[in-house]
């Protein structure tokens, strides 16, 4: 598996698992309105990023029958997407709905902003579609914005343990990259005995996630070091009149 650029990335779900890798891997550059979100397939992705999620969560129903310990399940009835992480149990559905909507707009224009100002985009699903499918979404999802490349990155689950990596150039400015293998947790996928049921296969996840990496990662590096180096000239330099003083200084603490 070869090492895979770029400029941003982001979730398209299905549920949590991308959104997770994408965080704990430090590449994420701000929260997508599809994170931790359930039941959305790919031409409602189309259809919200078409419409600026203009009906996101507009008209919403409370799933009775579910509840985690904390949050409600809420459906989107018009786009059949369920938010089980955004309202409380405690809280009025009717007002949390008009503060999420809210929140989820500015974090769609956040997303159109990142992709516009990109050149290649990386988007991580973990989904059950065909390679087919995936290519339909990739060519209707590029044609809303210009001149920009794409990259499907999909983790797909099957009974196979090992993984197998596929990648298809549909053209020069769009591609899909699928890693299959058992994304079953170590510790079984019964939510009721496994809490972490939910993170899937993190092993393989992790060496998925090993090959990926982000252009904002190198600005970061690039700051963090000439941030140390500008700490480093600063001390040495009021320091210096005090000679070997200097040695006793915490070289590490300029890294923090």
């Amino acid at each position: 598996m070869k090492k895979q650029k770029y400029d941003y990335l982001f979730s398209i779900g299905q549920a949590c698992r991308p959104a997770h890798n994408i965080e704990r891997f430090g590449l994420r550059q701000n929260a997508s309105p599809l994170d931790w979100m359930m039941g959305d397939d790919l031409s409602t992705v189309i259809h919200l990023f078409k419409t600026g999620v203009e009906d996101f969560f507009l008209n919403v129903k409370e799933i009775p029958e579910e509840k985690g310990i904390h949050n409600k399940y809420v459906v989107d009835t018009k786009n059949g997407i369920i938010s089980i992480h955004h309202f409380a149990n405690q809280k009025n559905l009717e007002i949390e709905q008009q503060s999420f909507r809210k929140t989820m707009l500015n974090r769609y224009a956040k997303v159109r902003n990142f992709i516009n100002s990109s050149k290649h985009v990386g988007i991580i699903c973990n989904r059950d579609s065909s390679l087919k499918e995936l290519e339909d979404f990739l060519i209707n999802f590029s044609n809303l914005f210009s001149n920009i490349e794409f990259t499907i990155i999909n983790i797909k689950d099957t009974p196979v343990n090992d993984i197998n990596h596929e990648e298809i150039v549909i053209n020069s400015k769009l591609s899909i990259i699928q890693y299959t293998f058992n994304d079953t947790n170590c510790d079984g996928p019964d939510k009721n005995t496994n809490p972490n049921y939910w993170i899937g296969n993190q092993k393989n996840w992790d060496k998925v996630f090993s090959n990926i990496w982000s252009t904002s990662n190198e600005i970061n590096m690039i700051s963090h070091k000439k941030r140390a180096y500008i700490a480093l000239h600063t001390v040495s330099t009021h320091l210096a009149p005090f000679g070997s003083r200097r040695r006793n200084i915490d070289i590490k603490l300029l890294h923090k």
